[in-house]
């Protein structure tokens, strides 16, 4: 897979364009890392390898020969694991790796998935890097990235967090009516 190396490479350098672009998860980011640049590395590592598999599912389709890459997310998550110890990395970072190996084709099918399903998919506290990672890759290919397809599941995933963390505070106000323990309220 020639082409991989100088993809992964163009994948990394976008990372850090697109993470100093959305200033609304430089809070989240820097809690999560300590800082700033330490995320950009962080996420750097899930663009080097979110396509590791394709080295382990490269067939050509008959009768035109083209590759084809089946199966290569999954393939990718199972292989980081194995080479995350090798490179001594931290069982966090090989949690991230590998889950933005396994999930970056799935990103794009949002829009596609029930409520319940695109929710869990987008509450996961590894979506965040995730979302860096896709949008890198996006804009890494040799055709203009989908900048409205892109939007379109920003939307999506807005409108879940807003919905869930309006639950979450009306569970929270419903539990306190039974417990008697009550947090600060706006």
């Amino acid at each position: 897979v020639p082409s991989h190396d100088t993809h992964a490479r163009s994948v990394m350098n976008n990372v850090e364009k697109i993470v100093r672009a959305y200033p609304e998860y430089h809070d989240y980011l820097r809690n999560k890392y300590g800082s700033l640049n330490k995320a950009i590395k962080g996420i750097q590592k899930g663009a080097m390898f979110h396509d590791i598999g394709k080295y382990f599912t490269l067939a050509y389709r008959a009768p035109d020969g083209r590759p084809t890459y089946y199966g290569h997310d999954e393939i990718g998550a199972e292989k980081i694991r194995e080479i995350g110890e090798r490179m001594k990395l931290s069982n966090e970072e090989i949690d991230t790796i590998s889950f933005c190996c396994k999930y970056h084709m799935q990103r794009w099918k949002i829009p596609e998935m029930s409520k319940s399903k695109s929710a869990k998919f987008i509450l996961d506290p590894m979506y965040k890097y995730l979302r860096e990672v896709c949008y890198a890759d996006e804009m890494s290919r040799l055709y203009k990235a989908d900048e409205k397809r892109f939007r379109e599941i920003d939307g999506i995933a807005a409108k879940i967090h807003a919905e869930y963390q309006g639950k979450a505070a009306l569970e929270e106000k419903i539990k306190a009516l039974f417990t008697g323990v009550y947090r600060d309220w706006e």
